[in-house]
C-alpha cells in the first residue's frame, strides 16, 4: 500500500521544492520552513515549464545504466501532466549550461517550473555539482570549472520569479573520480540552502549514496514515475515515493524529508487542496524561549515542561506516543522530547505557525506497544502515518476528536479489535488505510465521511457484510476489502460510485451474484472479486466498462457462458475467470482485446475449439486454458504470439499434431500440452525453444519423440510424463 505525508496549500508565491536523492550532512538545519510571500498565485492555472536532463554516457568517468531511461520516463510523465518539457540527454558542459540559461528565459513570473536531473552528482566544500558527460575532473579544484553547480539551476528559477520551483536530482552515485587527488569522498550531494518556503526530500540517509538500479530505472525515479500522476499534494506524493523506495530496497536506502506544511499544490491539475500557512520556526512564546535559553544541559534532560498551554498539550500527546511505542526510534535526540525545544525538530513531526502539530509521519520506525489515546488531543492534526511498525492493541476511539484529520494510515501493524465507530466523526478524512492488521468485528457506520476518496481495510479479520452506505460515498475512488471474512451479497448500491476506479473484495466469503449495476461504474479500472462464493452469470453489462484494465473473478461459482461483450473492454490488460463453472465456447470476441497480457480461463467447463484469432493477441504473456473440455486442433496461429511466456493447454480434449509454428515462441518458458489426445511425432522446430523451464507434452498414445529431439526432451522435459521414442 502506498504511504505518504499530507501537507496543504493551493495558493503559493515563490515556493521552492528541492528534491535530492541524497540526504544532507546536516538535515536538522533544514527542517524549519520560511514564510510564503504575500502575493499568492493560483498555481493550478499557471503555465508549466520543465527541463529534464539525463547523463549516462560519460567519457572520463563510470558510465551509468539508467539516467537516459529515467529522464525519458520523467519527461513523458510531465508531458502527461501538462508541462512544456525540454529534454537534454548525455549533455556536455556547454550544452547543459546553455539549456539551463534558456530554461530560465522560458519561465514567466508565476509559472510552475520543474528541473529534473539524473546522472553523476558531486559535493565539494558543501556545494553541489551536476556532472556533464565530457567532464575530465582530476581533483576537487577542477569541479567548479568542469561541472555545473546545482545552485545555478535554482537561481535561474528564482530570478525568473517562478510561482513554484521544483528541483529533482537523482544524482547520488558514488564519486566516479576517486583516486584522482581527492581529499574527501566527494560522492553524492548535501542539502542546498534554499531561500523561501522549501521542501527538501532526501532519498538516502546522510552521507549515503543512491542506487543506479539493476533494471531500466533507478529505484527512486521508478517510484517517482509511478506516483507522480496521482492527484495528491506535492508533499504527499513525495512521501509516497520516499516510503516506496525504503520498502523496495529492504531498508538499505532510507529516504528522508524535511519540510514545512506548505505543499498542497498537486501536479495533477484541477485538484483542490486545503491552505495551510507555513512557519519559519515553531511559535513558542518569548517566555518559553527564555526558559529554554537559560536552562543548563543537565537541567534540560530532566525538566518538567513549562511551555505555553497549546505547546504543553502538544508535548503531552507526543510524550505519550514516545513512551508507549519505544520512541527512541524517532526522537531527535535523547531527552529532547521532555524539553521546550521546537516540536518541528522531532523526527517526522510538522507544526504550524502557532506550534500546533499538523502532521506525524513515523512509518517503518520499529515502534511497538499500544497507540496512546492522548493522540486524540492533537486537535489540528491533519496527517497521521504510523504504518509499517509493530503497534498492538486497539485503535483509540479518541481519534474521533481529531476533526481536521485528512489522512489516517495505520497499515501493517498488529492492531486488533473493532474499528472504532468514532472515526465516523472525521468529516475531513480523505484517506483511511487500516490494511494488514488483525482487526475484527463489522465495518462501523462511516457514512458521514463524505470527503473520503480511499478506504483500505484489506488483510484483517473483519466480519459481516459490505455496508450498503458505501454506495453513497460519491467521492470514493478506491475500496480495498480483500482477505477478510466478509459474507452476504455485494450491495448493488456500489454501482452508484461513478468516481470509483478500484474495487477489491477478493478472498472473502461473499455470496449471491455480481450486481448488474456494476455496469454503471464508468471510471472503474480494476475489479477484483476472486476467491468468494459468487454464483450466477457474469453480467454482460461489464462489457460497457471501457476503462477497465484488470478483471479478476477466479475461484468462484460463476456459471453460464462467458459474455461476448467482454470483447469490448478495449483497455483490458488482465482477465482471469479461472476456477468457475463457466461453459460453452470461448467467445472469439476476446481475441480483439489488443492490450491483453494475461488470459486465464482454466478449470472451467468450456467446450469447442480454440479460435485461430487468438494468435492475434500480440501483447499476451500468459495464455492459460487448462482443464476444460476444449476440442479440435491447436491453432498454428498461436505460434505468432511474440511475447508469450506461458502457454498452458493441458488437460483438455485437443487432438491432431502439435503445430511446428510453436517453435517460433522464442520467449516461451512454460509449454504445457499434456493430458490431451495429440498425435504424431513432436515437431523438430520445438528444439528452438531454448528458454523453456517447464515442459509437459507426453502421455498420448499416438505421440512420440524423434531421435533428434531426445536430448532436448530429456533436458527440458524432466517433469513430464515420458513420451515414447518414435524408434519403438
Amino acid at each position: 500500500m502506498d504511504q505518504h505525508q499530507f501537507t496543504g496549500l493551493t495558493s503559493l508565491s515563490a515556493l521552492a521544492l528541492v528534491v535530492w536523492v541524497c540526504s544532507p550532512l546536516d538535515a536538522g538545519a533544514q527542517q524549519r520552513s520560511t514564510e510564503v510571500g504575500a502575493g499568492a498565485t493560483t498555481l493550478d492555472e499557471a503555465r508549466r515549464t520543465a527541463l529534464v536532463v539525463g547523463n549516462a554516457a560519460y567519457t572520463h568517468a563510470e558510465p551509468l545504466r539508467n539516467p537516459v531511461n529515467d529522464a525519458a520516463a520523467v519527461a513523458d510523465a510531465l508531458e502527461d501532466l501538462g508541462f512544456d518539457v525540454t529534454r537534454v540527454l548525455d549533455a556536455p558542459q556547454d550544452d547543459m549550461t546553455l539549456k539551463i540559461v534558456e530554461f530560465g528565459r522560458q519561465i514567466r513570473a508565476g509559472d510552475v517550473a520543474l528541473f529534473y536531473y539524473a546522472g553523476h552528482g558531486l559535493q565539494v566544500e558543501g556545494e553541489n555539482y551536476l556532472v556533464p558527460v565530457d567532464a575530465e575532473i582530476e581533483n576537487e579544484a577542477q569541479v567548479r570549472e568542469l561541472a555545473v553547480a546545482a545552485g545555478f539551476v535554482l537561481d535561474a528559477m528564482k530570478n525568473a520569479d517562478a510561482g513554484l520551483r521544483i528541483m529533482i536530482l537523482d544524482a547520488c552515485r558514488n564519486n566516479p573520480y576517486m583516486g584522482r587527488g581527492w581529499r574527501g569522498g566527494g560522492g553524492g550531494t548535501r542539502g542546498l540552502s534554499a531561500d523561501g518556503p522549501t521542501l527538501i526530500a532526501y532519498a538516502t540517509a546522510p552521507n549515503d549514496v543512491a542506487a543506479d538500479g539493476d533494471g531500466d530505472h533507478s529505484p527512486y525515479t521508478e517510484e517517482l514515475v509511478r506516483h507522480i500522476r496521482q492527484p495528491l499534494p506535492v508533499g504527499t506524493m513525495f512521501e509516497r515515493v520516499q516510503n516506496a523506495v525504503y520498502e523496495r530496497t529492504e531498508r538499505r536506502q532510507a529516504p528522508f524529508i524535511s519540510s514545512g506544511p506548505m505543499l498542497g499544490f498537486s501536479l495533477v491539475a484541477g485538484v483542490e487542496m486545503a491552505v495551510v500557512s507555513p512557519n519559519t520556526e515553531v511559535g513558542l512564546g518569548d517566555s518559553a524561549r527564555e526558559n529554554r535559553a537559560s536552562t543548563t544541559d543537565s537541567e534540560t534532560d530532566n525538566m518538567v515542561v513549562t511551555a505555553e498551554p497549546p505547546a504543553h498539550t502538544q508535548r503531552e500527546a507526543l510524550s505519550a506516543l514516545y513512551e508507549n511505542t519505544n520512541g527512541s526510534a524517532w526522537s531527535v535526540s535523547e531527552g529532547l522530547w521532555l524539553t521546550n525545544g521546537p516540536l518541528d525538530e522531532w523526527f517526522g513531526v510538522t507544526t504550524d505557525a502557532e506550534g500546533y502539530v499538523t502532521s506525524i509521519n513515523l512509518s517503518n520506525r520499529g515502534l511497538t506497544g499500544p497507540i496512546p489515546s492522548a493522540l486524540g488531543d492533537l486537535s489540528r492534526l491533519e496527517y497521521l502515518d504510523l504504518s509499517g511498525n509493530q503497534l498492538s492493541g486497539r485503535i483509540p476511539p479518541e481519534f474521533g476528536k481529531m476533526e481536521r484529520l485528512t489522512h489516517l494510515i495505520l497499515t501493517a501493524n498488529q492492531l486488533e479489535g473493532p474499528i472504532p465507530p468514532q472515526l465516523g466523526s472525521l468529516q475531513e478524512l480523505i484517506y483511511l488505510d487500516l490494511d494488514r492488521n488483525e482487526l475484527t468485528g463489522r465495518i462501523p457506520d462511516l457514512s458521514n465521511l463524505s470527503n473520503l476518496t480511499e478506504i483500505w481495510l484489506a488483510q484483517n479479520r473483519i466480519t459481516g457484510t459490505i455496508p450498503a452506505w458505501l454506495g453513497t460515498m460519491e467521492r470514493l475512488v478506491k475500496i480495498g476489502l480483500d482477505n477478510n471474512r466478509l459474507d452476504g451479497e455485494i450491495p448493488p448500491a456500489l454501482g452508484n460510485l461513478h468516481a470509483l476506479q478500484r474495487l477489491y473484495a477478493s478472498d472473502n466469503d461473499l455470496g449471491g451474484s455480481i450486481p448488474v449495476e456494476f455496469g454503471r461504474l464508468e471510471s472503474l479500472e480494476r475489479l477484483g472479486l476472486k476467491g468468494n462464493r459468487l454464483g450466477g452469470r457474469i453480467p454482460p453489462q461489464i462489457g460497457s466498462l471501457t476503462g477497465l484494465k484488470r478483471l479478476e473473478l477466479s475461484d468462484n461459482r460463476l456459471e453460464g457462458a462467458i459474455p461476448p461483450q467482454l470483447g469490448m473492454l478495449d483497455s483490458l490488460e488482465f482477465l482471469n475467470l479461472s476456477k468457475n463453472d463457466l461453459e460453452g465456447d470461448i467467445p472469439v470476441q476476446l481475441a480483439s482485446l489488443g492490450r491483453l497480457s494475461v488470459l486465464d480461463l482454466s478449470e472451467n467447463e468450456l467446450t469447442g475449439p480454440i479460435a485461430p484469432q487468438f494468435g492475434d493477441l500480440a501483447p499476451i504473456t500468459e495464455l492459460n486454458l487448462q482443464s476444460n473440455n476444449l476440442t479440435g486442433k491447436i491453432p498454428s496461429e498461436l505460434g505468432g504470439l511474440p511475447g508469450v511466456l506461458v502457454l498452458n493447454l493441458k488437460d483438455n480434449r485437443l487432438s491432431g499434431r502439435i503445430p511446428p509454428e510453436l517453435g517460433r515462441l522464442g520467449q516461451l518458458t512454460q509449454l504445457l500440452l499434456r493430458d490431451n489426445r495429440l498425435t504424431g511425432p513432436l515437431p523438430m522446430e520445438l528444439a528452438n525453444l531454448r528458454s523453456i523451464r517447464v515442459l509437459q507434452i507426453g502421455d498420448s498414445e499416438g505421440l512420440c519423440v524423434p531421435r533428434e529431439l531426445e536430448s532436448w526432451y530429456g533436458e527440458f522435459g524432466r517433469n513430464d510424463v515420458r513420451a515414447q521414442s518414435c524408434e519403438h
